[in-house]
């Protein structure tokens, strides 16, 4: 398992600066693609030839419940993936289109979008999926991403636990429950791209830890280009740099033992990091993580950042898989938020709001993982009492602590309704801290422990077998015979409305689709925020796709070379309530109606259909034009 943790780690390296150096030679296509992978496969070999790659498959490890389990949730999970396609907003609304618009251009550039998130936000997933993208032409082939990471996920959590002084065996235990959370295995189908970041924050303790044993400057190699590469993720994961260093210190003498391959792997990470896209972003003109104060839903102040997650996230987190009482409950948050109690949380993005079931979107490690968590540490404290206790060394006690503190910097600077999901990265490590002591040895082997850690995972399995997004089982005909109901607010409508929503999706865009010439190779989007844009480029790289901002003059827009465009409501108004800060320029012209938009662009209409943009909000109309000259 850590070779093939050491492959995917030098392989997502590879790939993530593999496209900087492309882009900066113009040549982001298949032959630079090809050429990277040649490079790639000669720095595995360099890198494997002492220590080659073995994969043990032991067919009666999986005969014992966990890992058959886990192995039955990750072929769940993964299945999925492959049978529907992806629903991700964020996915559809910024990162599949900002490696359309890069494969289209075959370079990095700064995108023309009112959508600073085309530009500004980290970008190894992105690197990641853009070969998928251009090799093989589908959105599909990107949960291949998380799906790897997914199956790769237990070897590198058991690795940080016991790097972190959990008892191997717990840790072994450990290993399959806690990747069995919520925003893992909702995400291992999903072109989400949280869970995958896991991967490098474990990998980057676990290596750093291990090299203070080891004394092989390869395993700091690895921690230091996963670290590198959590970090190339998200901006978020940046607090667990602490933890890392505290790890690797010991061991940097080791580094000029291998000057060559040291030089490298220095490459290497300075590619995979956030480093490249903070630089740009300061050429451009924005502060070095890309969003500018007051646009970055940071809270009021450090303080106020830890109070409200400190109440926020393990909130979310006890939450049911189903939470009927999420309407009662916003309204009753609407109402603190405009009480005096409540106004050092309206910096946040929109503060404990509730989600009316788990998501790959909003969803941390789960309920049933997290209770399981505090359950077996409060029962290891009452008996720990009269057990042999082994202190772990100092060290491995300031890494732990440091994860904490790490916590605490992320608490106080992001104020998204989405931390849970966010902090995908941190929960395993967070989890070492209530697995240490004798006690959990002897746990383990209880009888309620082997009936009570299958269940755990057991749950998981139900609720991917359940999902509204990738649902296992016949949904479209057991529906049909669903009543719908008669009110809009009627249960069995809500419920039809959710398991329906991604067929319908599709089904409603097509038609528009049908409507633009094949032979069009280029076509405007007038958009704000929207998440249609992939699918006018299909097939893809047919056409290219230039988004139009609603503060574009009419002059301007008319000479950019296309004939079509579609126009998204969000062009008009915001979708949701923080779109409207997405655009950091005011519109020259404030427009009110799509017929309103057209007249002032000169363009006429063609079609347009009727969209559904969440499962409970009412359709919004697209409309395809052509200009007049």
């Amino acid at each position: 398992m850590l070779s093939l943790l050491r492959f995917w780690i030098l392989l997502s390296a590879c790939l993530s600066t593999g496209g900087w150096v492309l882009s900066a030679f113009g040549v982001l296509n298949r032959i630079g693609y090809l050429c990277v992978l040649g490079a790639s496969l000669l720095l595995f070999s360099a890198y494997f030839v002492e220590r080659p790659i073995t994969v043990r498959f032991k067919r009666w490890r999986f005969r014992q419940t966990a890992p058959a389990l886990y192995l039955l949730l990750a072929a769940a999970a993964i299945l999925g993936g492959f049978l529907y396609l992806p629903v991700n907003v964020d996915g559809y609304s910024y990162r599949i289109p900002r490696v359309l618009h890069w494969l289209g251009a075959q370079q990095w550039h700064w995108i023309h979008s009112a959508d600073i998130r085309l530009n500004v936000v980290a970008t190894q997933f992105d690197w990641l999926s853009a070969p998928l993208l251009l090799f093989f032409k589908s959105e599909r082939s990107i949960p291949l991403i998380n799906a790897v990471s997914f199956l790769l996920l237990p070897g590198a959590t058991f690795l940080a636990l016991a790097g972190l002084g959990v008892r191997r065996r717990v840790a072994w235990w450990w290993m399959w429950i806690l990747p069995a959370g919520f925003c893992y295995c909702m995400q291992a189908g999903s072109i989400a791209n949280d869970m995958f970041a896991a991967i490098y924050t474990l990998s980057a303790i676990g290596f750093a830890v291990r090299t203070l044993r080891t004394h092989d400057p390869r395993d700091l190699w690895i921690s230091l280009l996963s670290i590198a590469l959590a970090s190339g993720s998200k901006q978020t994961n940046l607090p667990l740099g602490l933890p890392w260093l505290i790890a690797a210190v010991p061991s940097l003498h080791l580094l000029p033992r291998r000057f060559l391959g040291t030089t490298l792997m220095l490459i290497l990470a300075l590619g995979g990091s956030v480093i490249p896209i903070s630089l740009l972003n300061i050429w451009h003109g924005f502060p070095w993580q890309g969003f500018l104060p007051g646009t970055d839903f940071a809270p009021k102040n450090a303080f106020w950042g830890i109070v409200g997650n400190s109440f926020w996230i393990p909130f979310n987190e006890l939450q049911p898989p189903i939470i009927p009482w999420a309407g009662k409950w916003n309204q009753i948050r609407e109402q603190f938020l405009e009480s005096d109690w409540g106004a050092p949380f309206r910096s946040f993005e929109v503060f404990a709001h509730l989600q009316r079931a788990a998501s790959e979107q909003y969803s941390g490690i789960g309920c049933t993982v997290l209770v399981f968590l505090l359950v077996v540490w409060f029962v290891a404290r009452g008996g720990a009492q009269g057990k042999i206790q082994i202190s772990a060394p100092d060290r491995i006690k300031w890494i732990r602590w440091s994860i904490w503190l790490g916590l605490f910097v992320f608490m106080a600077k992001v104020g998204i309704n989405q931390n849970p999901r966010y902090l995908a990265p941190y929960y395993p490590l967070l989890a070492a801290s209530f697995l240490l002591g004798s006690q959990q040895r002897f746990l383990v082997k209880t009888k309620w422990w082997r009936r009570a850690a299958p269940t755990v995972i057991l749950i998981s399995v139900g609720l991917i077998m359940l999902s509204r997004q990738r649902p296992l089982f016949p949904v479209e005909t057991l529906l049909k015979h669903l009543p719908a109901g008669s009110g809009g607010d009627s249960l069995m409508r809500k419920v039809v409305n959710s398991f329906n929503f991604a067929n319908r999706l599709r089904s409603e865009i097509t038609p528009l689709l049908k409507e633009i010439p094949a032979d069009e190779k280029l076509l405007g989007y007038a958009t704000r925020a929207g998440d249609k844009e992939p699918w006018f480029w299909k097939p893809l790289f047919s056409r290219r796709v230039l988004r139009i901002s609603n503060n574009d003059p009419p002059e301007s827009v008319n000479s950019a070379g296309f004939r079509y465009v579609v126009v998204d409501p969000s062009v008009l108004t915001p979708e949701w309530s923080s779109a409207q800060i997405l655009e950091l320029d005011s519109p020259r012209t404030k427009i009110s109606s799509i017929e309103e938009w057209l007249r002032v662009y000169h363009a006429e209409l063609v079609s347009s259909v009727s969209v559904h943009l969440k499962p409970d909000m009412p359709p919004a109309r697209v409309c395809l034009a052509r200009f007049k000259n």
